[in-house]
């Protein structure tokens, strides 16, 4: 047994080495690109009842939502840094996630079936977007504002690559431009 193992030490050693390495290099990997530790945030949406006074107290939230704290620079870093055989698994970790971001309006294309589809740019990322459908007649706004409109939108991510997030139930809420201050 043992002159086996000595005619045999550099294939058989090569093999546990490059095991090693191997493991060692899926854990760090790990602890590097998880998305972000950092606590969700939480949103609480309350329902006004024209009844109740409006210094009693306010009753039960109709719904508690996770938001999940990740942003858009961040999942454009992890795809940036995975290898490309390991992207398929970092998108199906974002897959239902709820966002709420910041966004500037691209592009508006209304769609045949009474939806109109946006192109965003997140706040923080330049050649990453981000797109959803709304439908047209709850945001008739969509009609008059100019490229660049501020836009804070919130969904739920159905897909994210290297270059781009696609959200589905998308909310809009249009934000004022910052103005200029005056010379």
């Amino acid at each position: 047994m043992l002159d086996w193992i000595i005619a045999n030490r550099n294939w058989l050693f090569d093999g546990i080495g490059a095991t090693f390495i191997a493991g060692l290099v899926a854990v760090i990997w790990r602890r590097l690109y998880r998305p972000s530790s950092s606590p969700p945030q939480v949103v609480v949406h309350f329902q006004e009842r024209a009844s109740t006074p409006v210094d009693a107290p306010r009753e039960e939230p109709i719904r508690v939502e996770r938001i999940a704290s990740i942003t858009a620079a961040e999942i454009e870093k992890v795809f940036d840094e995975a290898p490309p055989l390991q992207r398929t698994q970092i998108r199906e970790r974002y897959v239902g996630l709820k966002i709420e971001w910041d966004t500037a309006l691209r592009a508006a294309d209304e769609e045949a079936d009474g939806l109109v589809r946006l192109l965003l740019r997140p706040k923080g990322v330049h050649m990453f977007s981000l797109t959803c459908r709304v439908k047209f007649d709850d945001y008739r706004e969509l009609g008059i504002l100019p490229e660049d409109s501020l836009i804070r939108v919130y969904g739920t991510i159905e897909d994210a690559d290297r270059y781009s997030v696609k959200l589905t139930d998308a909310e809009l809420k249009y934000m004022e431009p910052k103005k200029a201050p005056k010379s």
